[in-house]
């Protein structure tokens, strides 16, 4: 008995069923995107937190060959902090280098010459202080990265400049941080503590708290 030829049906997309599938897509793609990012930007603070550590070991590695005296806001022995750190101590300009800071493309990606970015600072107050007459080191933050003010996460710090940091404003919808849609930012404590804070929270005239963070003699001055 002759067998019959088996036709497979095929049926074409129709334009809303290819859209249906275009559109599940690009959600599947959008929640990759968004994970991928949320991963990289917690890569990128745990980097930022692993460079702060490295900059407070030379920070105390400096403190302990000169009488525990902060650096000098005009540069000690004719250099700024940060060729101070990688000239004596072995700090390299790239842990100086925030993950968050995008040099490419925006400033130089060198490591020599007047335009090495530098992208961490210091607590103003605390140059040219004796860090054994500090109060409450283990809340006053000295270093952190040197975000410029405005709406655009930016920085310029360089390595002939004593880079310092903002204080932030406090309160108020003004974003100053680094990540966490610039709501938050990675600290550098006295003690050589680091940690993730709500930078805002922190301003150096709403509250006492704020003030112990930031002025490195604060308790001591108001006695």
């Amino acid at each position: 008995m002759k067998r019959l030829p088996i036709r497979a049906a095929r049926a074409a997309f129709t334009l809303v069923e290819l859209l249906v599938v275009v559109a599940i897509i690009a959600l599947l793609a959008g929640i990759a995107l968004t994970a991928y990012g949320s991963a990289m930007e917690k890569a990128h603070s745990v980097k930022c937190l692993s460079n702060l550590k490295n900059i407070g070991q030379g920070v105390a590695l400096y403190l302990n060959d000169n009488d525990d005296d902060f650096f000098s806001k005009t540069g000690g022995n004719g250099k700024p902090w940060p060729q101070m750190l990688k000239d004596k101590y072995n700090i390299s300009y790239k842990v100086m280098r925030s993950p968050f800071d995008k040099v490419t493309g925006q400033r130089p990606d060198v490591e020599s010459g007047a335009n090495v970015p530098v992208s961490y600072g210091f607590n103003n107050d605390c140059y040219d202080t004796n860090t054994s007459k500090w109060t409450s080191t283990s809340e006053l933050i000295i270093g952190a990265p040197a975000v410029e003010s405005g709406t655009v996460l930016q920085f310029n710090g360089k390595a002939t400049q004593n880079v310092t940091i903002n204080k932030p404003s406090g309160g108020g919808g003004k974003k100053e941080g680094t990540h966490a849609n610039r709501n938050r930012i990675n600290v550098l404590f006295g003690d050589g503590r680091v940690e993730t804070l709500v930078y805002k929270d922190y301003a150096t005239t709403s509250n006492e708290e704020g003030l112990r963070r930031w002025n490195p003699l604060y308790e001591k001055s108001t006695r």
